[in-house]
Parts: structure tokens; sequence; C-alpha cells
């Protein structure tokens, strides 16, 4: 983590809680970090190929952490990226969805339908425009099981029935694939740039 200031232009600092990069064909377990104190490492899709061979950038942090987190550090926003080898679209986008945010630190709820605002760099056809569906209350595993989906269609999914899956369903382990998740933070506790940046 480093204190410099994110490249955005309205100054917004991101504080990483989730990084997966996962390598096509594998079934690595995932890994829910429960202290604010030792959260993923940010890495850049580009830099490893398979994420689950470092576990200090491989992983996210669980409901009690977040809670942690938010006494230490109030957040109001949830910033989601994701990429995949199966197609070019990206997923890029910040929400205040409370019902979301509340999901995300307690496990209890769902993610269906969020509001949100959309990165210039987001190309998704699905996430989060047409996402209907959540799996519910799936505890320290919410911010990777299903949050939001279109059923059958496109997903956000992060090893959950061992499926990997960017805005799209291939229904399997069988993509590449890059997710994040950051919460707004103070310019003190910034983590280091989003791999696109902002508006």
């Amino acid at each position: 983590m480093t204190d410099e200031k994110n490249n955005f232009e309205d100054g917004q600092c991101w504080y990483l809680v989730l990084q997966y990069n996962h390598l096509g064909g594998t079934s690595p377990a995932l890994n829910a970090k429960q202290s604010d104190k030792v959260p993923p490492i940010l890495r850049s899709h580009n830099e490893i190929i398979d994420g689950s061979l470092e576990e200090e950038s491989w992983g996210h942090l669980g409901n009690a952490a977040m809670m942690e987190l938010n006494q230490l550090m109030p957040y109001s926003k949830l910033q989601f990226f994701c990429t995949t080898d199966k197609h070019s679209r990206i997923v890029h986008f910040e929400t205040e969805d409370a019902g979301l945010l509340e999901y995300f630190k307690n496990g209890f709820g769902s993610g269906a339908n969020p509001s949100y605002e959309l990165f210039p760099d987001h190309t998704a056809t699905y996430i989060p425009q047409c996402a209907p569906d959540s799996l519910v209350n799936s505890g320290d595993n919410a911010m990777t099981n299903f949050p939001i989906f279109t059923p059958g269609i496109a997903h956000w999914g992060i090893g959950g029935i061992d499926r990997w899956e960017c805005d799209d369903y291939p229904n399997d382990n069988s993509a590449t694939t890059f997710h994040q998740i950051y919460v707004d933070a103070p310019s003190n506790k910034c983590s280091n740039t989003p791999p696109i940046p902002g508006r």
C-alpha cells in the first residue's frame, strides 16, 4: 500500500479489498482474509500469470475484516473491475448501493440490481447494467459468489461452483480472469492506482 494519490480527476483514492488473477483451467481455493490489516497487495493483471501462487496478492477481505475496515476508515463506495480471456469486454464501475455495501460487510442479503456509475473504459454488456440477480447470504464469500449476475448469460463469478466469469457464462474454470474490488479511501490509505485510470 502507498500513500500516493490515485490519478482520478475527482481526486478519489481507492483501497484494494479483493484481487484474484485466475489462470484458466485451474481450481485454486479462495482466500478470505480475516483482518483488514492484511489486504491483498495490488498487482497488475499483466504482472503475474497465476495469482494463486502468490498468497499476498490473492484473496479478499471477509465480512469481519470489511466491518473492521469500515470502523477504522468509513467507506461508502465500491469499485468493481474485471477482465477475461474469453472476450475483450471490461467491467469497470463504481457503486454507492447501500444493500451491496451492507452485504459485503455482514454476508447477509444480496447484491441484485445495484445502482452504479460506469467508468469510461467500461465496455461490458450485462454487468452491472442488466444484473437482476444475486446469490444470497454467502457470508465471507459475498464478494465472490455471484453477487451480481444475469442468469445463464453473464456473471461476476470468482470460484463459485468452480466457475470464473466476467460478464459472460462459460460455466466452468476455463477462463483466465482478473477481478478486483476497491473501497473509497482517505488520501493516506490509497492503494496503488487501479489498472485503468478512472474518469
